[in-house]
């Protein structure tokens, strides 16, 4: 299955939650997952940087 059916795919089903037909809610979904992500990586490497010895022991 090619990502252009996939996508023609997601394109032509109505979306179930009617949120106005702004953003997908896969895409939200995307969205949300990006911004936990981004904010994980960033409390991760400012632990790294306050407490350098509880990481190396």
């Amino acid at each position: 299955m090619e990502p252009n059916q996939t996508f023609e795919i997601l394109e032509a089903a109505p979306s179930l939650p009617n949120t106005g037909g702004i953003v997908p809610p896969w895409q939200t979904l995307l969205m949300v997952s990006a911004v936990f992500f981004i904010a994980g990586v960033l409390f991760l490497v400012f632990w790294t940087i306050s407490n350098p010895r509880s990481v190396r022991p």
